[in-house]
């Protein structure tokens, strides 16, 4: 049995939250430092990303502003680079996309037609 696009959609949310939580007050020098906390944010980032790409384009589509090939690629860099995770990408990606993303999903698990 697949999952429905709600669940995936949700581990979108779950995993910002997580990222939010552990990004609390810390500097880019400090996540740098913390090694634990970045592979919790990397991790989540992958999560993300391999959700995202359960979306279908049709939906994807009614969310432009949402660079989705991005969300989804990134997944497969820290997959595939796991021993050299660029920190200021993820810091970037922490500090201006995030909110957006949780945003835009939020009004996606809003929508009467997603099951």
């Amino acid at each position: 049995m697949s999952r429905s696009l709600r669940l995936y959609l949700t581990d979108i949310l779950k995993s910002i939250t997580k990222i939010q939580n552990y990004a609390e007050n810390l500097t880019y020098e400090e996540l740098c430092e913390d090694s634990h906390t970045l592979d919790a944010i990397a991790h989540n980032l992958q999560i993300i990303g391999e959700a995202t790409k359960q979306i279908p384009d049709s939906l994807r589509e009614q969310y432009p502003q949402i660079e989705w090939r991005k969300v989804a690629g990134l997944r497969d860099i820290i997959a595939h680079t796991y021993f050299r995770v660029n920190t200021k990408i993820v810091w970037s990606i922490m500090t201006t996309k995030l909110n957006s993303l949780q945003t835009c999903v939020q009004l996606m698990l809003e929508n009467d037609d997603i099951s």
